[in-house]
């Protein structure tokens, strides 16, 4: 069966990008198992054996949480109106045996199917290196699936290079 998905015409002016508020934890996760469900299916493509696990919500919303209160790391949200658009989750990772000692992490960025092309994923990335910067943080690194063609083709843009591979097994 063939989706065909109708691409969202976004108001600029209603857009907004935006630290996340504790209020919006529920709505940004719904986004994270969304988001959750197409890597697994792409890492199905390659090796099969995982599924998605509505029971760990819970887990998942306590790691949001977290994530609100600490200072290593951020959520940032587009919305526009009443609609959430997309996410990323940021944070800094300490490796005291290396310069820079402070190394920046995309650890998640979805953006709903239907909203893509119209630069949201852009501005919520560039939100989440500004809050980097002023944190003091020069070099940045980011996971994504190999065969996401499309997510390669935007980390490109933003500026990464690929310099290793991330390996699975199923045992």
């Amino acid at each position: 069966m063939t989706l065909f998905l109708t691409p969202v015409c976004l108001k600029k002016l209603n857009l907004q990008i935006r630290k996340m508020e504790l209020s919006e934890i529920d709505a940004v996760l719904d986004l994270h198992l969304e988001g959750l469900e197409r890597e697994i299916r792409l890492l199905n493509q390659i090796i099969d054996g995982k599924s998605v696990d509505l029971s760990g919500r819970s887990q998942l919303k306590k790691i949001l949480w977290q994530m609100i209160h600490i200072d290593e790391g951020r959520v940032f949200v587009a919305k526009e109106d009443n609609l959430y658009l997309g996410y990323c989750l940021a944070t800094k990772k300490i490796y005291p045996a290396e310069i820079p000692p402070i190394c920046g992490c995309i650890n998640g960025i979805y953006v709903k199917e239907t909203t893509r092309r119209n630069g949201v994923g852009t501005k919520l990335f560039k939100m989440a290196v500004a809050w980097l910067k002023q944190e003091g943080v020069t070099y940045m690194e980011l996971y994504h699936m190999i065969n996401d063609e499309r997510a390669g083709a935007f980390w490109k843009k933003m500026g990464f290079v690929n310099v290793q591979y991330n390996c699975a097994m199923k045992i």
